[in-house]
C-alpha cells in the first residue's frame, strides 16, 4: 500500500463533489427571492396587485385583538405591504372580488398562516406561502387588528 488511490479509482475532490450537488436529488422548487426589498405591494397568491386607488388604514393606540380568518382555496383578492419600520405585513388593499371581502380589513396585520408564525416574514414571503397553500380546502390566517 503505497497511500495513494487505487489507478482504477480516481479520487474525488471537494470541487468535485460540489459540482455535483443536487443532481439527481429528486425535484426541488425555486422560489425567486428579490433583491433589494419587497416590492410596494404584493397581492396573496403571488401576483402582483392590479392599480387600485385604496389606501391602508390604521395608525391609532387603540388595543389590539387576534382573531382568525378562514379563505377558502383559490385567490384571495387581498393585497399585503411589509411596514416601513418593519413588522408583520399588513393589508393594504382588498380587491371587490375578493371572498374575504367583509371579514379581513384594511390594516389588519397577518401573525400566522395555517398556525406557522409569520411576524418576521416580509410581506412577499407572506404572499408566497399564502399561494402554496391555494389549493388546499381551507387556509387559516391569523390577523391582529386594531379595536375601534
Amino acid at each position: 500500500a503505497s497511500g495513494t488511490a487505487p489507478a482504477s479509482r480516481p479520487t474525488r475532490t471537494a470541487a468535485a463533489i460540489r459540482g455535483r450537488r443536487g443532481d439527481g436529488g429528486g425535484p426541488t422548487r425555486r422560489v425567486p427571492i428579490p433583491r433589494g426589498g419587497d416590492p410596494p405591494g404584493q397581492e396573496a397568491g403571488g401576483k402582483p396587485p392590479a392599480p387600485t386607488s385604496g389606501s391602508a388604514a390604521g395608525g391609532g393606540n387603540g388595543a389590539e385583538t387576534s382573531l382568525d380568518i378562514i379563505a377558502p382555496p383559490g385567490k384571495l383578492g387581498v393585497v399585503v405591504d411589509t411596514p416601513p419600520g418593519g413588522g408583520a405585513a399588513h393589508v393594504s388593499d382588498i380587491k371587490d372580488e375578493s371572498p374575504l371581502r367583509g371579514k379581513i380589513k384594511l390594516g389588519d396585520r397577518i401573525t400566522a398562516v395555517d398556525g406557522e408564525d409569520v411576524r418576521g416574514l416580509k410581506a412577499i414571503h407572506v404572499s408566497m406561502l399564502l399561494g402554496s397553500k391555494s389549493r388546499n380546502p381551507q387556509r387559516r390566517i391569523t390577523v391582529s387588528r386594531e379595536v375601534d
